[in-house]
């Protein structure tokens, strides 16, 4: 069961889109695959240590509804904070609840 009240704050999901500028140049940004309320939990302590058996970079972990298509190869958006998904989980593969793993970049 989500508990809906851990989820405060609204990150955009985001992934690299390539298109052509007006030389026919291919030029890569970034655009929104999505945009869920999410739960976001710095890693401490043994969370911090199992997480950095897998993903040696690994700092902060996020909890939303379920959104389909999420991959290591996107990131996360809040305000001025952008953070690398290492890790997107389909809690139980039951479609409702995503656990990210994530490396904030600076």
């Amino acid at each position: 069961m989500i508990s809906i009240g851990k989820f405060r704050y609204l990150v955009t999901i985001q992934k690299l889109d390539g298109t052509l500028d007006a030389a026919g140049q291919e030029v890569q940004s970034w655009v929104s695959h999505g945009q869920r309320y999410a739960s976001i939990e710095p890693l401490s302590g043994r969370e911090l240590y199992t997480a950095r058996q897998f993903f040696a970079d690994v700092t902060t972990q996020m909890t939303m509804r379920y959104l389909a298509g999420v991959t290591p190869k996107m990131r996360v958006s809040y305000n001025s904070t952008v953070w690398n998904i290492r890790s997107a989980i389909n809690i139980e593969n039951a479609n409702r609840e995503l656990q990210i793993l994530a490396t904030e970049i600076v």
